[in-house]
């Protein structure tokens, strides 16, 4: 219901008559209370008129694709980078906006000389939670899991995750920082992906897991005190502190077997649809809100209220939390997600791939093989429709 009011206020925004015709409207899928208040307070605090929208994070993609079929696009977004690799039209920003104080790891080349997308919230990695009632001390690798199996107390289980999406498998992949990229191409079918599904199913194995539990199941399962530990975003992390209160502890992701781990990482960033062009007083609002978000004000905010990572990096230095310094940690040794159309396309490979092996519908090599072939396909359909097309 939340999304769908979103979509309404978003559309009767873009497509009812105003009366200076300078109001913007802003979609965001942060989903975060305490950000959706800084939000709102930074734009109450520079007097912009901009109509504010939260859309669900699982249904943006689906959601943009649509309002730009209609014309009905936002005229700015705050969404994870790797959207920019969806077939839409963004605005290429001034390049200016992408030399403020911006840590240099969430500026890489093909953000930095696309120009699609500002970072504005860091992060968006994956991080053990663990629940102090049931962990004194968490653990330092994975393979922990299996001793620990049973020994919680009745109803409470070892580990919960989103078992089934391709996000929580790839940390698990990336040992030797392996990559679903070899020369910018997606190359899936190879002795990498089978160590890497073998991995995944060793770690489901002796953690004892279910393989029907969904994102939904272990964020609620480990909330109300059901599961010891879980994998989930550092986006979690203000709900669960909230619930949980001084149980809650929080770590980077432990290593596997010995080996680290190389997590994707990335940001939200605030990218502009292609649409109409904007007023100067338009540009200016933009520029301003841009400009409120990357202040060492807000980005401490982001941390101190939000318990979201910030970008600014005179404030990430700033910050004496050893929370936030684990995290920082991880992202400095993960890898920074790619924003390309392909990547959209392997993660629809990976999804069903992933699903038929757990399943037991196919084994390692069979399912590299399909998702390879799977992922080979939607992109020769592309690209004979971007022929056509032209």
């Amino acid at each position: 219901m939340r999304w769908s009011l979103g979509v309404i206020v978003w559309l009767s925004a873009v497509l009812t008559p105003l009366a200076a015709e300078e109001r913007l409207t802003l979609a965001y899928s942060v989903t975060n209370l305490v950000f959706s208040s800084l939000l709102n307070e930074l734009v109450e605090q520079y007097a912009l008129p901009i109509d504010l929208v939260y859309v669900d994070n699982d249904e943006i993609k689906v959601t943009l694709l649509k309002a730009q079929q209609n014309e009905a696009s936002p005229d700015i977004l705050i969404m994870p980078n790797d959207h920019l690799g969806l077939n839409l039209s963004f605005r290429e920003l001034p390049e200016s906006w992408l030399q403020q104080s911006i840590e240099p790891y969430y500026l890489p080349y093909d953000l930095r000389t696309a120009r699609l997308g500002v970072p504005v919230i860091g992060g968006n990695q994956l991080v053990l939670y663990f629940n102090k009632r049931f962990v004194e001390s968490p653990i330092n690798d994975f393979n922990e899991l299996a001793d620990v199996v049973g020994s919680f107390p009745e109803g409470v289980s070892s580990i919960l995750w989103s078992v089934m999406e391709p996000f929580w498998f790839q940390p698990f992949y990336s040992i030797n920082e392996a990559s679903f990229f070899i020369a910018g191409r997606p190359d899936l079918d190879r002795p990498e992906m089978w160590r890497g599904l073998s991995n995944y199913r060793r770690l489901i194995e002796m953690s004892s897991i279910d393989l029907t539990c969904d994102y939904s199941c272990a964020f609620n399962g480990f909330a109300q005190g059901k599961a010891a530990y879980t994998i989930n975003g550092e986006w979690a992390m203000q709900e669960f502190s909230a619930l949980l209160g001084d149980d809650l502890g929080v770590v980077r992701l432990p290593s596997f077997e010995g080996h680290l781990l190389h997590p994707y990482y990335g940001s939200r960033v605030f990218a502009m649809p292609e649409k109409r062009p904007l007023s100067d007083k338009q540009k200016k609002m933009v520029q301003s809100l841009l400009e409120g978000m990357l202040s060492e004000e807000f980005q401490m905010a982001l941390w101190r209220r939000a318990q979201l990572m910030p970008v600014h990096n005179g404030v990430a230095s700033a910050l004496d939390d050893p929370v936030y310094s684990s995290l920082a940690d991880q992202v400095k040794q993960g890898n920074y997600m790619p924003q390309t159309p392909a990547m959209t396309v392997v993660w629809g490979s990976l999804n069903i791939g992933l699903q038929r092996f757990l399943l037991g519908v196919l084994d390692e090599k069979e399912a590299a093989d399909f998702m390879q072939i799977m992922t080979n396909k939607t992109l020769n359909e592309q690209q004979r429709a971007k022929h056509n097309a032209g």
